[in-house]
């Protein structure tokens, strides 16, 4: 779970009647609002991986960078890929379900959708298909049992793509 504040929680028993919470003791983040959480945690040998994006607008001061950021050991150390991307808002994060041991990740922007086939050590602009450049993705989301991603946009409606 993830705060406006940048705080990022998690639990064990998640589907208790009455669920306990342990903050994360992570430092290096920033202190901005947590936009999308993924857990790829099906895939095995990677049960402890988690993806967080945060918001990184400063309002009147614009953007701020380093907005996509990766741990592998459950919280106890993070890893910055944001390297490659433009300094704006990610929105949404998703790891592909199609490719779930190539590292595959995608992320919605303010300026559009950007992909990694390594992980976020690496990123491209754009998808094949029909999810428009340089527009505002509010969210995405995987349907056609995870082959094809589906872009969801802030006014120009929703676009899809197959990504195998």
């Amino acid at each position: 779970m993830g705060l406006n504040s940048g705080a990022l929680y998690f639990t064990n028993n998640g589907t208790a009647a009455n669920p306990s919470w342990t903050k994360i003791n992570a430092p290096s983040l920033p202190q901005r609002y947590v936009e999308s959480i993924a857990f790829p945690g099906w895939r095995p040998g990677q049960w402890n991986t988690v993806d967080v994006a945060f918001d990184g607008n400063a309002y009147d001061e614009g953007f701020n960078p380093d907005n996509l950021w990766v741990t592998s050991n459950g919280g106890g150390t993070w890893t910055n890929i944001s390297s490659g991307l433009p300094t704006v808002p990610i929105r949404s994060v998703v790891t592909s379900q199609s490719y779930p041991y190539q590292g595959y990740l995608y992320i919605g922007t303010a300026v559009g959708v950007f992909a990694s086939t390594d992980y976020g050590a690496h990123w491209s602009s754009g998808l094949s298909g029909d999810v428009p450049a340089n527009v505002w993705v509010d969210q995405l989301f995987w349907t056609n049992g995870g082959s094809r991603l589906v872009a969801v946009t802030h006014g120009r409606g929703m676009f899809t793509a197959n990504t195998q």
